[in-house]
């Protein structure tokens, strides 16, 4: 875990270099019904939607891809997606996410960081895995910086969701 924590420290911390993933366009007659599905029916009507965002992405390293849907919901700290996988009965959720979303691929993590971002000083970011054909939310980061647009760490809360004790360290 300990490696896990410094990849993700190293990439959190220089955030300003990180490259949001970029979706593409794609027409729900064109997408599988279940992930379709996952835009907000109510949301659709009232937009007249034909299409949601979809990125598509290798998150366990297994050779095929899995998508990550717009719901159509979204917010100043980002948006929710859901993340589907093909599967021998078609396609399944197999959780959904809320924030700007980031691919990390440092072997051997490969995941997707999620940020949600809390006015100009703060944001939670959390790492999630697919292991096993499930997704797995690892590491849970709390920052408070010091500088507007989230620049320079002040304080950064590391809490592990497998457990409830949380370990806040101060940043220089």
């Amino acid at each position: 875990m300990d490696s896990l924590l410094i990849c993700l420290f190293s990439i959190i911390l220089t955030s300003h270099s990180l490259s949001e993933m970029k979706p593409e366009k794609i027409l729900f007659s064109q997408l599988p019904p279940e992930c379709a599905a996952e835009y907000d029916p109510f949301l659709r009507r009232e937009r007249k939607a034909v299409s949601t965002d979809v990125i598509r992405i290798d998150l366990d390293g297994d050779g095929s891809s899995e998508m990550l849907v717009w719901t159509g919901d979204g917010g100043s700290a980002g948006e929710e997606w859901s993340i589907m996988r093909k599967g021998k009965r078609g396609w399944q959720r197999l959780g959904k996410v809320f924030g700007l979303l980031y691919r990390v691929d440092v072997k051997p993590y490969r995941g997707l960081l999620v940020c949600n971002p809390c006015g100009w000083d703060q944001a939670s970011w959390s790492f999630y895995r697919l292991q096993a054909g499930r997704l797995h939310k690892t590491v849970d980061f709390e920052i408070t910086y010091s500088q507007p647009i989230r620049e320079r760490p002040m304080e950064i809360k590391i809490k592990y969701s497998s457990e409830t004790d949380s370990l806040t360290k101060r940043a220089n």
